[in-house]
């Protein structure tokens, strides 16, 4: 009996803490740089959907699945968006957070955003990666809550654009 619940309490442990993929960074430790560039980069690809601009990204290094998700299918998941939501804005920086698996393998820490829209919308959030190696831009994400926990993206329909890890 006692090694059955010794295995129970183990298992349980294990299972409570592997649902963390990300962990909170002080808002004291965040990178100013990559805060800086993932809101730039925010901002630059908000504008670029509202004006119809589908070039390139020049002033930000992208990851390859990122720009490829981007260029495939950029003018259709923008009229989306926009249709959905209409204007959509930059209220404040929320939180960072960064991604417990690839701490030492590719480091990437993920920047959340509060967001207004024009119409009466879902969407609070965006979420946009930054590897730390060349700060590059691994991911952009729209969603109803922080998506800090694989069980809360369950409704892929929320989600604009986000790419894998790899690079």
């Amino acid at each position: 009996m006692k090694k059955l619940t010794t295995a129970f309490c183990l298992l349980l442990s294990l299972t409570v803490f592997s649902q963390k993929l990300y962990t909170k960074i002080k808002d004291s430790k965040v990178d100013k740089e990559r805060l800086i560039i993932a809101t730039n980069f925010v901002n630059l690809y908000l504008s670029k959907c509202e004006a119809q601009d589908y070039t390139q990204f020049e002033k930000f290094v992208l990851s390859k699945n990122l720009e490829n998700k981007l260029f495939e299918d950029r003018g259709k998941s923008c009229k989306n968006l926009l249709n959905k939501n209409g204007k959509i804005q930059i209220r404040s920086f929320n939180s960072a957070y960064s991604h417990n698996y690839f701490k030492n393998a590719d480091p990437v820490e993920m920047f959340v955003f509060d967001i207004s829209t024009e119409k009466q919308s879902e969407l609070k959030y965006i979420s946009v990666w930054v590897y730390l190696d060349q700060n590059v831009i691994g991911g952009i994400w729209f969603s109803k809550e922080i998506s800090v926990n694989p069980n809360k993206e369950k409704d892929k329909k929320e989600s604009a654009l986000r790419s894998g890890s790899n690079r």
